[in-house]
């Protein structure tokens, strides 16, 4: 999906995507709940700010010079709920009882290494909650492409398409109805 991006963008993606796991797993730490509170506050407002970032990165890039004007066919809208369960959820909660915060911590850290190469080669999007509600969505088209778009997509309508990688490989556009 990330063909031709540039790597800060997915790396954001990926943090903000990975936003309910962090929280779930804030939630498994054996921490005083007031330092557990202001952990998940600071998250979340690094999430919005990261989110923030990328909704400014898609409306710049989508000022640039059209790449094609396209009628678009949707296959699916911000991924589905089982690449969320298992790309987010199921990995968060799946820690051994009696581990030490240092162990939870390392094995967190290397879940998600493991999860961001994998999300660099999959063809899945995985749904982002943050984008979601700043007013991005994310669609798959019947021919494979993804649009990135603040504008509700309709199935069937032209749409202005700019191109979000630098390549001509890059599959993921940015869609403005036209």
């Amino acid at each position: 999906m990330f063909i031709g991006t540039s790597y800060l963008f997915r790396i954001l993606y990926f943090l903000t995507s990975m936003m309910p796991a962090y929280v779930i797993f804030i939630l498994q730490l054996k921490i005083n709940g007031l330092v557990c509170c202001g952990l998940i506050i600071m998250i979340c407002t690094l999430e919005y700010v990261a989110g923030f970032f990328i909704r400014s990165m898609i409306i710049k890039r989508s000022k640039n010079a059209v790449n094609k004007i396209a009628q678009v066919y949707i296959k699916s809208k911000n991924g589905n709920v089982l690449t969320f369960v298992f790309g987010v959820i199921i990995p968060s909660i799946l820690f051994p009882d009696n581990a030490s915060n240092i162990k939870l911590i390392l094995i967190q850290v290397g879940i998600q290494i493991m999860l961001f190469i994998v999300m660099q080669k999959s063809s899945d999007i995985i749904p982002n909650i943050v984008l979601i509600l700043e007013g991005v969505a994310i669609y798959t088209t019947k021919d494979g492409n993804y649009i990135i778009s603040l504008d509700d997509i309709k199935n069937g309508i032209k749409v202005r398409m700019y191109r979000l990688g630098d390549t001509e490989r890059a599959k993921i556009f940015i869609g403005k109805g036209a």
